[in-house]
């Protein structure tokens, strides 16, 4: 299973140019934050949160590609949906597994398109 559909990123890449290393930098940011809000809203029993915090995550992923990532967003968001919080657990810790390994393979295509990590994603002329 890919971590990520390279087209999307080509995609991106056709409408945003170098400004697509911004938004790499500004998911990755966003993802993890979003997880740790995910997490303490479990502990505190609010599914609803939950529910919206994924569904939200989810978005993002599938806007950068990152499919699996968006699968297991999706399961955070059923385990919120349906009040069953004693699960997100497990799919938190998947979903940050996959959002390394999108992360990683996005890196890697970004690379091979020119873009090198330094702090933040740079173009290279």
């Amino acid at each position: 299973m890919n971590a990520i559909d390279g087209s999307v990123l080509e995609e991106l890449l056709q409408v945003m140019g170098e400004d697509l290393a911004g938004l790499v930098v500004a998911f990755e940011k966003d993802s993890l934050q979003r997880l740790s809000l995910i997490e303490a809203a479990a502990a505190r029993g609010e599914a609803d949160t939950v529910r919206s915090l994924a569904h939200t995550l989810k978005g993002g992923a599938l806007g950068m590609g990152a499919n699996s990532f968006a699968r297991y967003c999706r399961g955070i968001e059923l385990c919120g949906r349906e009040a069953a919080l004693a699960n997100v657990d497990t799919e938190l810790a998947n979903a940050r597994r996959s959002l390394r390994e999108a992360l990683s393979a996005i890196n890697g295509w970004l690379s091979v398109q020119g873009c090198q990590k330094n702090d933040s994603l740079r173009f290279s002329k």
